[in-house]
């Protein structure tokens, strides 16, 4: 038996993909926006900067990979623009903090280690 559930290869992390339900409805240009589907509920990713302040807030990302490609382009927004992490809102509500490290001198993307 063939599946029918939608997987689209994610451009932000080689080899990810995401999948969908079955019957979700897509939209877009190329009928690829999961945006599309009144069941679509968007996290809210919050960039914080060396202040611990937010420097800047969206809902434009399609997942957690795409939120994290974003820094260069926050970081690109001014001098006081200095994202160093990301924080995901979930539609619970409940936030989640990204376990990367962003450096706006080097453009580069850093794994918090656990302790």
């Amino acid at each position: 038996m063939t599946s029918n559930v939608p997987t689209f290869d994610c451009p932000y992390l080689e080899g990810a993909t995401h999948t969908w339900p079955e019957d979700w409805t897509f939209g877009g240009a190329n009928g690829t926006d999961p945006r599309a589907d009144p069941r679509w509920h968007p996290t809210t990713y919050e960039y914080w900067d060396d202040r611990i302040e937010i420097c800047f807030k969206t809902q434009v990302p399609l997942c957690d990979d795409q939120a994290l490609d974003m820094c260069t382009w926050v970081a690109g927004l001014g001098k006081s623009f200095n994202p160093m992490w990301v924080i995901a809102v979930r539609y619970d509500g409940v936030p989640e903090k990204l376990p990367w490290t962003y450096d706006k001198e080097t453009d580069i993307l850093t794994p918090v280690k656990v302790a």
